[in-house]
């Protein structure tokens, strides 16, 4: 049986960018906390449904941005490959 941050190592061996939301009930974070300096997000139990969409837009929003040329907006990528 594998823990979270476990899991997400062995993802991260196979695919080093992948974006990650941990949820938890308990106060004690520390096995995740070198994975949220890394970009990974938190989310305390108990959330509903808004917090949950909320958290996963926002982490994708950030993993969005830090992809290469991917910042930009829809209409300066469509720019570019006219040019």
């Amino acid at each position: 049986r594998l823990t979270g941050p476990d899991a997400y190592a062995q993802m991260s061996q196979r695919k080093s960018s992948v974006p990650v939301i941990f949820t938890s009930g308990h106060t004690d974070h520390t096995s995740v906390e070198p994975l949220l300096s890394q970009g990974a997000l938190l989310l305390q139990k108990p959330y509903g449904p808004k917090v949950l969409a909320h958290k996963i837009r926002e982490l994708l929003d950030e993993h969005r941005m830090n992809q290469p040329g991917m910042g930009r907006s829809l209409e300066q990528r469509l720019e570019q490959r006219r040019n």
